[in-house]
C-alpha cells in the first residue's frame, strides 16, 4: 500500500504490504491506514511499519469500520528507527475497530518484529485484545 486506502471488504489470503513511511518516521502523518468495513483473514499476512517507541508511537494501521474482522492473519512489523522503548500502558495501536466494528478473540498473531533485518522480540506471540469502543491490537 502506497497511501491511505478505504475499501468495503477485504479478504486477505496473501500479503498486504505497507510501503515505508514518508517523511519523519516519528510523526503519525508519515504512516498509512487501510480502512475496511469487513476483513477476512485467510491465513494472510499484513506487513506494516511501526516506530517502536513508547505507548502511542506512530504506526501503519488496519482499521475495521463498523463491520467485523474474522479469520487468521499474521502481522509482520518492521521497526522504522524506533529505539525499542518499553510500553507500559496501552502500547502501540496497529489494528483498530471503530463505529461498532468488532474482531474475533484472536484474529491476528504477531509474526515478528524486525529491526535492522534481525528478529529482536515477540516472534509468534499473540497480541493483546482490549475491549471497548476502540477494540484493537497493540504492540
Amino acid at each position: 500500500m502506497t497511501g491511505n486506502s478505504v475499501v468495503t471488504h477485504t479478504t486477505n489470503g496473501g500479503t498486504i504490504q505497507f510501503t515505508p513511511p514518508t517523511g519523519d518516521p516519528t510523526q503519525p502523518a508519515s504512516y498509512k491506514s487501510l480502512t475496511t468495513t469487513s476483513y477476512v483473514g485467510e491465513n494472510g499476512r499484513i506487513s506494516m511499519n511501526t516506530y517502536l517507541g513508547t505507548d502511542g508511537s506512530p504506526s501503519d494501521k488496519l482499521v475495521v469500520d463498523g463491520g467485523a474482522a474474522t479469520g487468521t492473519t499474521l502481522l509482520h512489523v518492521t521497526n522504522t528507527t524506533g529505539p525499542g522503548a518499553l510500553t507500559v500502558g496501552n502500547g502501540i495501536l496497529v489494528v483498530d475497530s471503530i463505529d461498532g466494528g468488532t474482531t474475533t478473540k484472536d484474529p491476528t498473531h504477531l509474526s515478528s518484529i524486525i529491526r535492522s533485518s534481525e528478529i529482536k522480540a515477540c516472534r509468534w506471540q499473540h497480541w493483546t485484545t482490549f475491549l471497548g469502543r476502540n477494540l484493537g491490537m497493540y504492540a
